[in-house]
C-alpha cells in the first residue's frame, strides 16, 4: 500500500503534537492549512498510520486533534466512520481527548 504523504509524516505529526500541546483540536479544513493539504484530502491513511505508530509507543492519539466541522468529532473513531458518530464513539473520542490532554495539555478542557 502507497500511503499518500508518507514523505512528509514526521512534519505532520509534529503540527500534530503541536495541536496537542496547544489543547484545542483544530478542523480538518484549518489543520490542512497549517500544513499544505487542502482540507486533509487524500491523508487519511497517513493520519492511520501516525495513530497507529502513536499507540505503539503508548502514547495517546493526537489524531484525535483533528475533527470534522459538521459533527465536531474527528472523521473516524475507533478505527471506523464517524459521519454522523455513535454514542459510543463519542464516548471513545472523549476518552482519547482526554488521554490526549493528559500527556500533552494538563488542564485543557475536554471538547467532547
Amino acid at each position: 500500500m502507497v500511503v499518500k504523504f508518507i514523505n512528509r509524516k514526521n512534519e505532520i505529526r509534529d503540527a500534530l503534537l503541536c495541536v496537542a500541546k496547544e489543547g484545542q483540536p483544530m478542523t480538518y479544513e484549518s489543520f490542512g492549512e497549517m500544513v499544505s493539504i487542502w482540507r486533509m484530502r487524500g491523508a487519511k491513511d497517513l493520519l492511520d498510520l501516525i495513530a497507529k505508530e502513536e499507540r505503539a509507543k503508548k502514547e495517546p492519539d493526537i489524531t484525535y486533534m483533528l475533527r470534522s466541522a459538521t459533527t465536531k468529532y474527528p472523521s473516524q473513531i475507533g478505527g471506523q466512520p464517524a459521519k454522523p458518530p455513535t454514542t459510543e464513539q463519542k464516548q471513545l473520542a472523549r476518552e482519547e481527548m482526554q488521554a490526549v490532554i493528559d500527556r500533552h495539555c494538563p488542564g485543557a478542557v475536554n471538547p467532547y
